[in-house]
């Protein structure tokens, strides 16, 4: 990426030509004092260290959403086959209660597991 070069204006009329965070940071010494440079100096790389954590906080939660889409998608679809199994034994001509029975509790326990 292209850094952009400002001109800034300091109250004794100089103009200073800041490209970089540095540039800046010397220009603050200058005028404020070299204490206040190394102070601003410090929280802009505390903030950096802050936006760094934020920016692997964000890609850890994106990719953890990306698999629990995943997961639910598969047990969704596990269950939507269980219904339509469950759905054959009610269609046969002899509903068989035990076989109905045992996938009405594999359902519920499906969802009870997920809950």
């Amino acid at each position: 990426m292209e850094e952009i070069m400002h001109v800034l204006s300091t109250p004794d009329k100089r103009q200073w030509i800041i490209g970089e965070m540095k540039d800046a940071l010397d220009v603050i010494g200058r005028y404020a004092g070299w204490e206040i440079r190394e102070y601003v100096e410090q929280n802009i790389k505390d903030y950096d260290a802050l936006e760094s954590d934020f920016d692997q906080t964000i890609e850890n939660y994106d990719k953890e959403e990306e698999e629990m889409k995943e997961h639910f998608s598969s047990v969704l679809q596990d269950i939507r086959e269980m219904v339509d199994e469950t759905t054959e034994l009610l269609r046969a001509p002899r509903i068989d209660k035990r076989k109905v029975s045992e996938k009405i509790n594999d359902i519920s326990r499906k969802c009870w597991q997920e809950m």
